[in-house]
């Protein structure tokens, strides 16, 4: 049985990423994951905005808190004033919703254990109080996956060559030729052996269709599509990068609601936890999704457009 929530081990874990892909299929723990990771969380740091936080936050660590882990706790805490720092959780309450939060960070005087709504106020992304990580997961790893493939191809796209040694000296002298060659040395100097006894060289190329087997676009544009579904999922709603056929402005008015829906999930959680902590704690935080649109190509300036299209 796989587990509703934390704490969550290594076998758990694995059940949960087997269930989803085979592990010997995985774009996971390689730096191409890493860096999508890294890019799609910063994506949605810019998506939300916050004002009016105090000086003994950092802000920068209320996103990534909200993220990566979901909630993070805001208390008073002796020697440092008003702080966030992320928590454990013990105890439930009717609605089966955490009642205490635990607070442990070696700089601080003692371990925290604070009664929620009492001693504490727990600072939401989403009402299930589990961060996004698994989505941020989801398009990093088709990305990576997207990303690998073009690299592939864009090595396996290279021109090869065979030449016809007769010894080991001679394999030698090929390949030492071939790296000069490589490396764009404008004049290169060789044995006449690499002509056979008729002049005609001894090395022809090999390779199959080369623009039949070249699909870097192909994933390249499978790329941006997905990056461009993620970011509709974020609450961009103009993003696009398919440039075959302009949108009409029924389509975009279905790409806002869809990207709307979860945004104003997240802007609303984290308004209902920042009106707690304004209260509890006297502050004047405030929260806002930013949902500016991006930038698009010709037509209006979101991207619409009621021109009839070319069939």
């Amino acid at each position: 049985m796989v587990p509703q929530g934390p704490p969550i081990w290594d076998n758990e874990i694995s059940l949960m990423e087997a269930r989803i892909k085979p592990t010997t299929i995985s774009d996971s723990l390689t730096l191409a994951e890493a860096f999508f990771r890294r890019y799609l969380t910063d994506a949605i740091c810019s998506r939300i905005e916050f004002s009016g936080v105090p000086k003994t936050w950092d802000e920068g660590f209320l996103k990534y808190l909200l993220i990566c882990l979901g909630c993070c706790c805001c208390f008073d805490a002796e020697g440092f004033g008003n702080i966030i720092q992320p928590c454990g959780f013990i105890g439930r309450t009717i609605y089966w919703r955490p009642a205490r939060a635990l607070v442990t960070n070696y700089l601080l005087p003692k371990q925290y254990d604070l009664e929620i709504g009492k001693d504490c106020e727990i600072i939401r992304l989403t009402p299930s109080w589990f961060g996004i990580s698994d989505l941020i997961g989801y398009y990093a790893d088709k990305m990576a996956n997207c990303a690998g493939t073009i690299d592939t191809n864009l090595f396996n796209s290279r021109l090869s060559y065979i030449f016809l040694a007769g010894n080991s000296a001679e394999a030698k002298t090929f390949s030492q030729l071939y790296d000069k060659i490589t490396r764009g040395e404008p004049l290169v100097i060789a044995d006449k052996k690499i002509f056979n006894a008729d002049g005609t060289p001894a090395f022809f190329p090999f390779f199959q269709n080369l623009k039949q087997t070249y699909i870097a676009n192909d994933a390249y544009q499978t790329m941006r599509s997905i990056e461009a579904d993620f970011y509709t999922k974020i609450g961009v709603r103009a993003v696009s990068f398919e440039k075959k056929e302009r949108l009409t402005n029924d389509e975009v008015n279905t790409q806002a609601e869809q990207s709307d829906c979860l945004l104003k999930v997240w802007e609303k959680s984290l308004r209902e936890s920042m009106d707690l902590v304004n209260a509890h704690f006297g502050l004047s935080v405030s929260v806002k999704a930013n949902t500016d649109a991006e930038p698009r190509e010709g037509g209006d300036p979101d991207g619409s457009s009621d021109a009839p299209r070319n069939r």
